[in-house]
Parts: C-alpha cells; structure tokens; sequence
C-alpha cells in the first residue's frame, strides 16, 4: 500500500497543484486590479497637473491682474482729484499733500503687483505640467510687459503734468486726449489677459470634466472585467475543487455510517488527488482494524481492543489505580449441566448460558474479565462508565440477570436452580497483567476478592445478590435493599457490611417493605445487641410475612447455637464464615 501511494504521487507531480491555481487566478485578478490602479493612477496625475497649473498660477495671477487694474484705477483717480484741488482757489495745501501720498503709494503698489505678475508669469511657463497653460502664460506675458511699459509712461505723464501744474499754473492739463487714450489702453490691455485666463480656466475644468468621466468610464469597465473573470475563474475552480471534496464527503459519510467498501478514484492532479490516495489508505487501515476487532472482540472487551487498535490513552492499559465494581455471577451447583449433556451439546448449552449472562453486563457498559467454569467475573469503572455510576450500572446488570433465570432452567433442564450473584465496591488495580507471552486486561485487589465471598455467601444466606456498604453508598433511591449482616470472610480479618439487593423499589409489594423494616430495624438490632430472644421473635415475624425469606431462617438457627456458646459480653455482632 505505501508502495503504491508513493507511486501515485511521483506520478502526479507534474500536474497544476491546488495553490498554483489559486495563485494563478490571484495573478490574473491583481494584473486586472494594477492595470486599474494604472488607469486611476495616470488619470488623477492628470487632473492634479491641471488643478494645480490653476491654484498655483492662474488663479493667484487673476488676483494680480485684478489688484494691478484697481491700483492703476486708483492711481488715475487720485492724480484727477490732485488735479481738481489745483482748480480750487485758494489751494488746500493739507488735502492735497495727502492725495500726492496717497497718488504716490497707488503708483508703487501698481508697479509691485506688475512685477509680482511678472515673476509669476516667467516662473510658470518653467513649471507648468501642461503645454496648453504654458502657452497661455506666453500669450499674456507680453501683455504684461507692455501694460508695465504703459504704466512706467503714464508715471512719468504725472510726474510732468506736476511740474507743469505748479509752474505754469495751468488749467485743464488733466483732459489730454493722451491721458484719456492711455487709461482705455490699460484697461483693454488687462481685459484681454483676464479674457485669456478665464477662457483658458474654462477650457482647463471641462477638460478635467472630460477626463474625469472618462476615467470614471475606465474603472467601470476594468472592474466590471475584474468582476466577471473573477466570477468564471472561482466557478471553474470551485467546481473543479467542490465536485472531488463532496465525493470525499459522501466517502466519509459511508465510513462514519460503517460502510468501509467505499473506493474514491479522483483525478485532479492537485492536493485533494493526494487526498483521496491517504483516504483509500485510512480505509484499509480501517478494515484491517476492523478485523482484528472482529476477531479479538470475541475475547477481550471491544472497548479495549479499540484502544490497543487505535493506540488511543483514553483506556490506560498500563496499570492505574481506581475505584471500581466488581461483580461475580453463577448458578447454584452449575456441576450438574455437564451431567445433563453430551460434549457437543454442553459446548452450545454453554455458550447460550454465559450469553445470557453477558447480555446485562455489555448493556449497561461493564467489562466481562472472565469465565471460570459457569461463573462470570465483569467490572465497572471509568473510562468505560462515569465515577459515580458504575455501582447502580452492576446492581442493574445483576437484576437483568435475574430475569433471565426461566431461560436458563429451560436451557439446561433443571428446575430447582438459583443465581448467586456477589458485588463490591473498592480500589482497584486495572490494566494490562500476565507473562511476557500473555496478558489480560484484568482487575487487581482485595474488592476482587471480597465479591468472590460473597457470592459463595449467598449460598449460606440463602439471597440472590449481595454486595458490600461502599456498593450501596454509590446506589440511589431507585434501588431497594436490606442490611444482612456483618461478617468476616474467609481470608480476611476486617468485618465487611453486607447487604441484599431486593430489586427496583417501584417493583417492589408493601410485604417486602414491611420486611426489611422488621428484620433491620428490629431483628438484626436486637440480634447485635444480644437480646436473643427478642430478636427470635422479630425473625419469625418476618417469617410470618415471607415464610421463604431464608435469611431469618439462617439467624433463627444461629441464635439457637449461640445459646449454646459462650459468648462474652463485648461482642461486636461479627460472623465469621468458615466456607468460601
């Protein structure tokens, strides 16, 4: 299999891979996206150059032109009421010393606002971005020149008019026809360049006008291009991805469903070809596993075969310490079904019998150990079942089993036959245990031990299931039970607390209750407490009530032996038992 993977994959390593084309549409789409960068960008230079050829020099040289056109205005106003004070006799020599001022600061003004237009001129025609604006400067440049030579003339004109005023006291000066046809020259001279400058202006923004729709027209169609190519490359691509992956889902569908006969043939040349390959690899990993499954299942818990299978830590194999139940199940004297059967037939009566008895114990998540004889051995604990439920699990287990009593007398022909069924509670060791050639994933301790006795006790109790105080401190409400007694088992010395499970309380008759009230509360109690002949009492009442309630029995013949023993007066109510 790893041979033929890596044959696959040499064999594909020409072919486009998965990240070749997304990386190829990825170009096609950025080329889309930089030629329209381009365009946007080439676009805005442009209509910056033009804006800006109009906020740095047009527009600040109209407000010169018009700063030029009212000094000079202003100046040929002033130099009229210069030459109106000279008519009014007598001359007013304060009001006209302020016009001369005023006259003199017009004409400098004038001449600034020229140079400064002419700086600004020349200094454009170096700087301006476009040709067109360039040569509109060109053009009103000599305007400009000229308007300064005027002015210069029409300064000198005021400077002889003065002269000529204040010494031949001359009249009328102000209406020479040159002074008159040199005011219409200026201001014909400055209408024309602000003619020019708005015309230029005018054109300039319908340009940018122009420009920007057709940039806007540019961008349209390049995202529109943008946006379809983009639209068919992701269909083809996804289609080309989508169509693999959703034959891998429905594969994997199958294998979650349990379905391992699936076979994934894709052809894409890229990373999901490869992907198919290890899926057809996992599968047959699965099938193998499954196998083994199917067939070491039969002898350890499947549970545990997964994990050793899938080398997972959730079932620690190892050895840890933990609490658990355990529980051991037989049938009374089991000897007499190989007395009824042949070989053939004991092996099948067998194997129906500790079926019946393994059925509980798989339904409510326990683990079968072992089979020794006709006895079962099964425990429960964590990673298979929560903490706090494995005793209620085993005592429920237990009572299935129970109900399978009919079944199994039909099955080995024997009508008078019984469970004997002991279950404890405690910390045990569990893992993985045997030689180097063979191991068990099994239970280790002193609980082990304990629930064996009592199974062997229920026989001298005459009850079906018994279990130990730690059992029953896990158990809840559901669950009806009775205190037998307190004893010592065989091979070992501390006093265990034993008590009988009597079913389901909501299965249970009123007589049952009354019972277990009786023998608890009065019986056992005056039995501890050495008041023989009260406690004889109390058992046959309870005897009145189920006169096959075999645990009175056994203290009423108890109590008569006690009679005849010696016992002291510090007693601590502990039976021994000297059977297993």
């Amino acid at each position: 299999m790893e041979r033929s993977l890596v044959e696959s994959v040499k064999s594909e390593k020409a072919k486009i891979s998965l990240a070749l084309k997304i990386f190829g549409i990825a170009i096609v789409m950025l080329t889309l996206l930089c030629a329209s960068a381009y365009i946007s960008s080439k676009g805005i230079k442009g209509a910056k150059d033009k804006m800006a050829d109009l906020s740095d020099y047009l527009i600040p040289l109209t407000n010169i032109i018009n700063n030029i056109e009212v000094n000079i205005l202003e100046q040929e106003l002033s130099f009229e009421r210069v030459l109106t004070l000279y008519k009014i006799k007598p001359v007013n020599r304060e009001a006209l010393d302020i016009e001369l001022q005023y006259l003199q600061e017009r004409g400098k003004k004038a001449d600034a606002e020229l140079e400064k237009a002419l700086a600004l001129s020349r200094g454009a025609i170096k700087m301006f971005y476009r040709e067109q604006s360039k040569k509109t400067v060109k053009q009103i440049l000599p305007f400009l020149e000229n308007i300064k030579r005027e002015h210069n003339d029409f300064t000198a004109f005021i400077r002889k008019a003065m002269v000529i005023t204040n010494v031949e006291k001359k009249e009328g000066f102000v209406e020479n026809p040159n002074f008159l046809s040199r005011e219409e020259r200026f201001n014909r001279e400055i209408e024309n360049i602000r003619e020019q400058i708005e015309n230029h202006t005018g054109n300039t923004i319908s340009t940018a006008l122009e420009d920007e729709s057709t940039l806007m027209m540019n961008i349209v169609l390049l995202t529109t291009m943008a946006f379809i190519m983009g639209i068919l490359l992701a269909f083809l691509f996804t289609r080309g991805v989508t169509g693999p992956v959703r034959k891998l889902m429905d594969a994997m569908r199958r294998v979650k469903q349990g379905d391992l006969n699936v076979d994934v043939k894709i052809k894409t040349g890229d990373e999901i070809f490869l992907l198919s390959v290890y899926f057809r690899k996992m599968v047959k990993e699965l099938l193998f596993k499954e196998s083994i499954m199917k067939t070491f299942g039969k002898y350890v818990d499947p549970r545990v075969v997964k994990s050793l299978v899938n080398d997972s830590e959730e079932i620690e194999t190892e050895g840890q310490k933990q609490i658990m139940t355990v529980m051991f199940t037989d049938i009374e004297e089991g000897y007499k079904i190989a007395e009824n059967f042949s070989s053939s037939e004991l092996v099948h009566v067998m194997n129906r019998y500790l079926s019946f008895l393994s059925d509980p114990v798989s339904r409510h998540r326990g683990v079968i150990d072992k089979f020794i004889d006709t006895t079962l051995m099964s425990f429960w604990g964590p990673p298979f079942i929560k903490e706090s439920n494995h005793s209620m699990a085993a005592c429920s287990a237990a009572l299935e089993q129970l109900g399978t009593m009919n079944d199994i007398r039909d099955l080995i022909a024997v009508n008078h036959l019984d469970f004997r069924i002991g279950i404890a509670t405690g910390a045990l060791i569990v893992g993985n245990m045997g030689s180097d050639q063979a191991k068990s994933y099994t239970v280790l301790g002193d609980t082990v031990n304990i629930a064996s006795r009592l199974k062997g006790a229920c026989k001298q109790y005459g009850a079906r299931i018994m279990m130990t105080e730690e059992t029953i401190s896990m158990l809840t409400e559901e669950m009806f039970f009775r205190e037998i007694d307190l004893i010592r088992v065989v091979g070992k010395e501390e006093p265990v607390r034993v008590f009988e499970l009597l079913g389901h309380k909501d299965s249970l008759s009123n007589d049952i209750v009354e019972l277990k009230d009786i023998f608890e509360n009065k019986a056992l109690r005056a039995y501890r407490e050495m008041a023989w002949d009260m406690a004889l009492k109390y058992f046959k009442a309870c005897l009145n009530i189920n006169p096959n309630d075999t645990p009175s029995t056994v203290f009423i013949e108890r109590i008569d032996r006690i009679k005849t023993m010696n016992i002291k007066n510090d007693w601590d109510g502990v039976w021994k038992l000297e059977i297993k």
